[in-house]
């Protein structure tokens, strides 16, 4: 198991920075819309074509029969009658039709090329806003989150576009990406999906995070309790293995980070420890214990000043917080060793 250190983390973000920069670049000479995919697919085509592609022979297959016959069925469940306004809210709650999601900003495209399948590379795909071969169309106002996203639609006769240009996305470096999306530009899943529908889509993924979290946490508990070196260094590794599974199925999750941070913390390990504190604390500024936790890291590592200034937040935070005073109290004695008790006897002043 490999332990991130601050170069990695700085490596990182040159790579991410080089990575928008390469989009950027691509998307001088031109007026484009982006898609983000998290797994290369052969074809860039609708979802309704996807699921029929496997099943018959697509040459033969005439998507606007089958996409006539879901609209027909489609506007007995809903009062609309324009059939492209149906079209995209049957797209956006997840049903199959022949439009391709697009996006006018390339960061939120990113983020989908990232967001999910972390063991495989991603891509974003540039093409042209306007062509005789497709059809470029704005989603309806109705649906709040295509504000949000910055959503287009491509509309193609035979269900399938060519790009222009692809950026590909390292598998490696899609944790990163979404980190540096998060910080810089608010684009994230709470962003991105902002409505129930994204809710429940991501409580799918969060099952599965909370399952794995659990798995650390047990883990983490029989390091605690082990007595043997090695099988607690063992247990510690697992925990460190099971929050980072949690943390690739949600990045967000910053209870994950602090408990991952522990474990580093435990196996001494204190400098990824402290950038996973960084990055709870990112997550939630009011996280009292991921700022006690840091001020323990620094002062096994010596370093006493920030130490106090995180119990000093600790304590502000929880003004009940037992652990942060007399840890404080022990790190101002270490830090600033002329401050010593003064024994001193009692004095009768007699009038």
């Amino acid at each position: 198991m490999n332990t991130p250190n601050i170069s990695d983390t700085q490596t990182d973000l040159s790579r991410a920075l080089e990575k928008i920069t390469e989009i950027a670049n691509a998307s001088a000479n031109g007026n484009y819309i982006y898609r983000g995919e998290s797994e290369i697919h052969d074809k860039i085509s609708s979802n309704l074509y996807r699921e029929y592609e496997a099943d018959i022979e697509t040459e033969y297959f005439d998507i606007e029969v089958v996409q006539k016959e879901i609209l027909k069925e489609a506007k007995e469940y809903t009062h609309k009658t324009d059939e492209f306004e149906i079209l995209t809210e049957l797209q956006h709650h997840g049903g199959k039709t022949n439009l391709i999601d697009f996006t006018t900003d390339y960061l939120v495209a990113l983020f989908f090329a990232c967001d999910g399948n972390r063991d495989a590379p991603g891509r974003v795909i540039l093409l042209q806003n306007r062509s005789e071969t497709y059809e470029v169309v704005k989603p309806s106002r109705t649906v709040a989150r295509a504000g949000i996203q910055k959503s287009i639609f491509v509309q193609a006769p035979s269900d399938v576009v060519a790009p222009d240009a692809v950026v590909r996305i390292p598998a490696d470096l899609k944790g990163a990406m979404l980190d540096y999306l998060r910080k810089h530009h608010d684009i994230s899943t709470k962003t991105i999906y902002n409505d129930l529908q994204g809710f429940i889509e991501n409580r799918r993924i969060h099952k599965s995070a909370y399952t794995e979290f659990s798995k650390g946490f047990t883990c983490q508990d029989r390091a605690d309790s082990a007595g043997d070196p090695a099988e607690k260094q063992e247990w510690y590794d697992k925990a460190i293995d099971h929050y980072t599974e949690t943390i690739n199925l949600n990045p967000e999750f910053a209870i994950a980070y602090n408990n991952r941070g522990n474990a580093y913390a435990d196996k001494g390990d204190f400098d990824p420890a402290i950038q996973d504190y960084n990055t709870a604390i990112e997550l939630n500024p009011n996280f009292a214990e991921t700022y006690y936790n840091r001020g323990v890291a620094y002062a096994d590592k010596g370093d006493f000043d920030p130490a106090i200034q995180d119990y000093n937040t600790a304590i502000e935070l929880n003004p009940n917080f037992a652990e942060a005073y007399y840890n404080r109290v022990k790190c101002i004695r270490l830090f600033r060793p002329q401050f010593r008790k003064v024994k001193t006897s009692f004095v009768v002043e007699i009038p």
